[in-house]
């Protein structure tokens, strides 16, 4: 078989994948969802300038009102995944100007390591209750429109 038709599995073949070896629901999703993620193109690591057009329009289906994205930068290290720093300044719902400091992960058709965004985020909620952490929430780009 060549490369070409191992990245890519139809939906049925997907299905007989997830019969054939049951594992835990979160897994199954990850790793159901991997298999969808790899019929796309070939990851391209997006110039900063695209990457910022693809973060504020994900920001504005979650985000009601105006808002900044405020010094996007590459995060080093993340193997499997794409990080990046970046300010979130709007106002919130008590008219106060907020400037936040938050963490954008992307994850790569290609990443060799699958995470449940869920399972991630719960986690780190758990952790936040013993540490000083802020937290506030999880969204989740499950179109790959990031």
């Amino acid at each position: 078989m060549s490369i070409t038709y191992k990245r890519y599995f139809s939906d049925a073949e997907i299905e007989e994948i997830r019969t054939r070896h049951r594992v835990e629901r979160s897994i199954d999703q990850a790793l159901t969802w991997k298999l969808q993620r790899r019929r796309g193109p070939d990851y391209r690591l997006p110039p900063m300038s695209e990457l910022q057009e693809r973060l504020w329009a994900f920001l504005a289906r979650q985000i009601n009102g105006p808002f900044e994205i405020l010094d996007l930068r590459r995060l080093p290290g993340g193997g499997s995944k794409e990080m990046f720093r970046f300010r979130l300044r709007r106002t919130n719902e008590h008219d106060c100007l907020t400037d936040d400091n938050l963490i954008l992960r992307i994850t790569p058709g290609e990443s060799i390591v699958e995470t449940h965004r869920l399972r991630e985020f719960e986690m780190i909620a758990a952790m936040a209750q013993c540490c000083s952490l802020k937290w506030s929430r999880l969204a989740v780009d499950r179109k790959s429109s990031l």
